[in-house]
Parts: C-alpha cells; structure tokens; sequence
C-alpha cells in the first residue's frame, strides 16, 4: 500500500469518526448541562468501575488476535477467533458481575456505595457489551474492514444522542436516563459490528478451546502492555470520587473527555495502521507510521496552540460557569494530544512483533508512576493532580514508544 493511499483511508476514517466525535461531543455537553458536576461524577463513577472491570477482564484477547492475523495472513481465522472470543466474553462477564456483587459486602461498601441501585444495575448491563466492542475494535480493522466499524460507530452515536435527548431533557430521568443512553448507543455499535464480521466469517462460527488457548496465551503475555491509559483515567476517577467525591470527579471526567476530542487523527492513524498489519505485515506498518510521525506532531502542536486559547471560554460558554473547575485539568490535559502521537504510532508494533513482555513492562511501569503521584497530587490538588499524574504518565509512555521506534528503524537500517 503506497503512502498517498494510506493517507486517503486515514481521511476517509477521521472523516467518520469526525461525524461521530461531534455527536458524542452534543451528547456529552447536553448530559453535562443537565446533569451538572456532581451527576455527571456520578456517571463517571459508575463508568469507570465498569471500564475497569472490561479493561482487566478482556485479558486483551482482541489484540492477541491482531497478533493471530498477522501472523496468518492468506489462511481463514475470523470464524473460530471470534466464535471463541464470544465464548471468553461470556464467561467474563459473569466474573465481573460476580466481582461486582461481592465488592458491596466491603465494610465501606464498596465502589459503587450510594450511587443507587438502578443507575449500577444499568452499568452491570454495559460489561459484555464493552467487552465485545473491545474485541470487535480490533477484529474489524485486522479483518480490513475498518469502514464498517467507523459507519457503526457513527450510528451509534446517532442513537446515543437521541436517546440521551430523550431520557434526560424529555422524561428528566437523570443518571439512569445518561446511563441507559449509553448502552442504547453500546448495543447498536455491538449488533453493527457483529453483523459485519459475521458476513466475513469463513464458516460457521465455534468456540474451540484449541483455538481459544493460544489467544489466552497470548493476550495474558501481553495484558498489562495493551490496557493502555484508560485504566490510568479509570484509577485516577476512583480516587478522586473515594477523596472529593462527585463533583472534583465530574470535572477530571469531563477535561478528560475533552482532551480526547483531538485525539480522533492519532486513533485513526492507528486503526489503519492495525489494518496494515494485517494485510501488509508489521514492518510495513512501521515504514508508513515512521512517515506519518512528523507532519501527525506538527498537527497536534497547531491543536494544542488553538486549544490553550479558546478553553478558558469554551468551557463556560458551552456547560456553563458550574464547571469552571474543569478549565485548569483540561489545559493541561491537551498536551497529552502531542504525547500520544508515537503511542498511537507505535502500538501496532508491540503486538504484532509479539513484544508482550516489554509492552507491559512499559506500561506497568506508567501505571504505578501514575497511581504513586496520584495517591500524592490528588488529595491536596482534586482534578488537576489527577491530570497532572496522568500527563506524566504519558510522558514516560511517549518516551518508551519513541525509543521503540527508534531501535526498529536502527535494526532495520543496520539490516539492510
């Protein structure tokens, strides 16, 4: 695949994920509004209890089959690779409700404590559905038939979208009617998805534990390195609920998000980067993403200079002045977007070279740095020490992929 044609798939996929991005951005500032701070920390915080139990149980079984399809190019894989990881997500999920009903016998009642029981009922449903999507995301594109994933998520988000409109300004049904939202737009994003790779499968669909163990394998080689930040967002939105509660919670959430808004050029990079992947082989990859480096950090510096102008009247002119607070976490938070240019570059590479062991040393290693300055920053800062934990955390990321890039590109030549 030349480079002009790999550029042209990464429009075509920005231009998608653009489309969704703005309707999750209308959802996110209509619950925002209406549910202020301290719903809005509510929702995160059952959010993320969830996010983490996905996070840790997925086992990272989706990316262990990206290694699968890199390595089987030309032979049929998707029938038995996703009959087995609907079987693993099955059973997951009881695990994780399990882990959830015994986390309220704590004596302090757990992470879910006081945030009622509907609202959590409503979280619990969302589990298998965010481990199928996390499988999916990463089948679809080693399938290479990314567009079908992005025309899904597009729809979903239209869905969430309404759905929120309607549950919350409507019927004023408050978190449950943000929550039940989300997993309308959840089921629809699974269901798309599913279709998709369904029509691509090879054969019936079945769940063979010889093919199921070398993905267990694998992606318990390389767990730790593929959970990515989210658990690193995830710890940080538990303690501030567990030291500030809702409201300090709401505001990292939502500069969280935010911050995530020019993200969308870097995540699609490596969507087709994946895809690359698996048509191409990994170093293939390697040569496009090294291409694509320089003019993806010029991009998000221009980002990062246009956003540290325009947040601190963004912010209050679309939410409102109750999250002024969110102003400070955000600004910093944008740097990020620079930091996760080489991670989002690199992250194929990890998986596809079958560096499970490094990859999660790196990111064991960012993990533990982020919750030592976590523990430290955020109970005397709230949502700016929890930003700020998590940026440095991206940093020694950043510097570790770089290095990567750098070691790849040195053997190749020395190679050659």
């Amino acid at each position: 695949m030349e480079l002009s044609a790999l550029v042209g798939r990464v429009a075509r996929t920005t231009g998608l994920r653009l489309g969704a991005l703005a309707l999750s951005s209308v959802t996110m500032i209509l619950a925002a509004r209406w549910l202020g701070p301290q719903g809005r920390g509510e929702v995160a915080a059952i959010n993320s209890w969830f996010f983490l139990l996905c996070a840790f149980g997925s086992l990272s079984l989706g990316q262990a089959a990206v290694h699968r399809a890199a390595n089987t190019r030309g032979r049929a894989w998707i029938a038995e690779t996703l009959g087995g990881l609907l079987a693993a997500a099955a059973a997951l999920t009881a695990l994780g409700w399990l882990l959830s009903a015994l986390s309220s016998l704590l004596p302090s009642g757990g992470p879910l404590a006081g945030l009622g029981l509907v609202p959590c009922l409503l979280g619990a449903a969302m589990l298998p559905l965010l481990l199928v999507d996390q499988y999916l995301s990463a089948l679809l594109p080693a399938a290479d038939i990314l567009p079908s994933y992005n025309r899904a998520l597009l729809v979903s988000r239209a869905v969430g979208l309404s759905a929120a409109a309607l549950a919350i300004v409507v019927l004023h049904l408050g978190i449950g009617g943000a929550l039940a939202a989300a997993l309308a737009a959840q089921l629809v994003l699974v269901g798309l998805s599913l279709h998709a790779l369904h029509q691509r499968r090879e054969g019936p669909l079945r769940a063979q534990w010889s093919s199921l163990r070398p993905l267990l394998e694998a992606g318990l080689r390389l767990h730790i390195g593929t959970l990515g930040l989210s658990w690193v967002t995830t710890i940080n939105i538990l303690l501030l609920q567990r030291f500030h509660g809702p409201t300090q919670t709401g505001f990292f959430s939502l500069a969280n998000d935010l911050s995530s808004v020019p993200l969308l050029l870097a995540q699609a990079v490596s969507a087709e980067l994946v895809a690359r992947v698996g048509s191409d082989g990994a170093d293939a990859a390697l040569a496009s993403g090294r291409k694509l480096l320089p003019w993806l950090c010029a991009v998000s510096l221009v980002a990062i200079a246009v956003g540290q102008l325009i947040v601190p009247q963004l912010v209050p002119l679309l939410l409102g002045n109750d999250y002024a607070g969110a102003g400070a976490p955000l600004n910093l938070l944008l740097w990020s977007l620079l930091l996760q240019v080489p991670i989002a570059v690199m992250s194929p590479q990890w998986v596809s070279r079958g560096l499970f062991v490094a990859g999660s040393l790196a990111m064991l290693a960012a993990t533990l740095l982020n919750a030592l300055l976590a523990l430290w920053w955020i109970p005397a800062q709230g949502a700016f020490g929890a930003a700020l934990a998590s940026l440095t955390a991206q940093v020694l990321l950043a510097v570790i992929n770089l290095a990567l890039l750098i070691r790849l590109t040195v053997g190749r030549s020395t190679a050659a």
